[in-house]
């Protein structure tokens, strides 16, 4: 029953973000509710299968562990693939794996991106931001 609640869950999200464009105004919800998205699948992947995938494809190929539609896009908004890696390169950081969009500057470390080692609130207060200088 828990599995049938989640897997509910993200098909909802799964709806969500195929509805998204590549605007400035809709990078907040977009891009955050698919990064916590792939999350989530992470995290099922882990309840079903007994451990983190070795790749986020994994996700997506038939089979047990299968956790994804086949064609579940595994990129950003921008296009870009999102960044993961299993285990943490670096497990200081407090994380099992590292889960990351470059953003839309494409540069590591730049106040766009978002990764599951930077608090939620620091990525979704910049795209607030830009989401207010867009529509000034």
């Amino acid at each position: 029953m828990r599995v049938h609640v989640k897997l509910s869950i993200l098909s909802v999200l799964a709806i969500s973000i195929s509805g998204c464009d590549n605007t400035v105004g809709t990078a907040v919800s977009g891009q955050g509710i698919k990064f916590e998205f792939l999350q989530s699948a992470l995290e099922m992947h882990v309840e079903i299968c007994g451990d983190y995938p070795n790749d986020l494809q994994t996700l997506t190929r038939p089979g047990k562990c299968q956790i994804l539609k086949e064609d579940t896009s595994l990129n950003d908004i921008w296009g870009n693939p999102y960044e993961y890696s299993y285990p943490s390169r670096l497990p200081s950081r407090g994380v099992k794996y590292d889960l990351f969009s470059r953003g839309e500057d494409k540069q590591l470390g730049t106040e766009d991106d978002i990764a599951n080692w930077i608090p939620k609130e620091v990525w979704e207060n910049y795209y607030q931001k830009q989401k207010e200088a867009f529509y000034q």
